[in-house]
């Protein structure tokens, strides 16, 4: 196993940003994991996962004074890598990247996924969530399979959206919303006579986000990384100084699957949201926890890898109904 390391100044330093769940995407079969690090900024983890062994993949020609910040695999095998002002495309082997599409303004990009299995939503769909840079603007945006741009979705009564919007295999849709997870939908707009792909849609069901105030807090933390692995949602909270893994099982049922207004009533919701919290686990409670990645197989999700900070930055794999086991450590190569 080749570990690495960072420097004891760059350790003591903290985050150089805040992080998203989407710093890491496998290969189609799972052989390979993509990271990107923790603070350099031109080139990706490269991981042999049968090994677990790293070496630096270089990633060239993004503009001046842009930096990876998130990246998922497509459909056809090719990493899409998202920056503050673009989506880039990355063809395996190559270390070019080739520009798709970019954003109205500059932001930070939150996650990026894109749907890999046939489900309500076509193959090929991307979407970024964004907190744009002045405050104001959409949080989520849509490409189709076409790729041709990056049309806004209308998100509405939910202030933040912390998460991108990830799938499970069967086509369940899962993301972070005001720092507790959400399951929703997608409501395609084909009209041609708006300026949205369509709106995102759902309803909380684990109220995961840890909240207090006092004069001296800053002890609060939310869901801001999700990924789904086989019928359990992991979702990672983040806080200053603090993070933790939590496992969630879906709800039986999706109960807010379409716009029929049909949405759970009070006491549905708080029934549905009482069993979540029954049932969730919390995993690990670490400094920083972030970058999730489903493995695939060919029977479905394998396994679940994520970095942690606590003495040091940490890669960890877990398989289903276990615990963590680190597999590398990250330093500077």
């Amino acid at each position: 196993m080749k570990h690495v390391a960072i420097a004891c100044a760059v350790l003591l330093s903290g985050w150089s940003s805040p992080l998203s769940g989407s710093e890491a995407a496998f290969s189609a079969d799972g052989t390979k994991l993509w990271v990107i690090p923790v603070f350099e900024t031109d080139f990706l983890w490269e991981i042999e996962t049968t090994t677990w062994t790293a070496k630096p993949r270089p990633v060239r020609g993004f503009a001046a004074e842009e930096a990876m910040q998130c990246l998922c695999l497509d459909e056809k095998g090719d990493l899409l890598v998202a920056t503050d002002r673009a989506v880039w495309l990355l063809p395996p082997g190559e270390e070019e990247v080739r520009l798709i599409a970019t954003l109205p303004g500059p932001a930070f990009v939150t996650g990026i996924s894109c749907v890999t299995r046939p489900g309500p939503v076509p193959v090929g769909t991307v979407f970024l969530s964004v907190r744009p840079e002045n405050g104001e603007g959409d949080p989520l945006y849509l490409m189709k399979p076409d790729r041709k741009t990056l049309i806004p979705v209308f998100v509405r009564r939910l202030s933040d959206l912390t998460t991108v919007p990830r799938f499970s295999d069967s086509g369940r849709m899962v993301y972070g919303g005001n720092w507790d997870l959400w399951e929703g939908f997608f409501e395609a707009w084909d009209d041609g006579g708006v300026d949205r792909a369509g709106a995102l849609g759902g309803s909380r069901f684990a109220p995961l986000a840890l909240m207090n105030t006092d004069s001296a807090n800053s002890g609060s933390m939310g869901v801001d990384g999700v990924a789904v692995l086989g019928e359990d949602v992991y979702a990672a909270l983040g806080g200053r100084h603090m993070g933790a893994l939590v496992r969630v099982p879906l709800p039986s049922e999706n109960r807010y699957a379409s716009n029929d207004g049909m949405h759970p009533e009070l006491a549905e919701s708080f029934a549905v949201m009482k069993r979540a919290l029954g049932a969730a686990d919390i995993l690990e409670e670490v400094e920083r926890i972030d970058a999730l990645a489903v493995q695939p197989s060919p029977e479905g999700g394998r396994g679940l890898f994520y970095r942690v900070r606590s003495e040091g930055f940490e890669w960890k794999f877990l398989l289903p109904g276990q615990s963590g086991k680190v597999v590398g450590k990250e330093e500077s190569p």
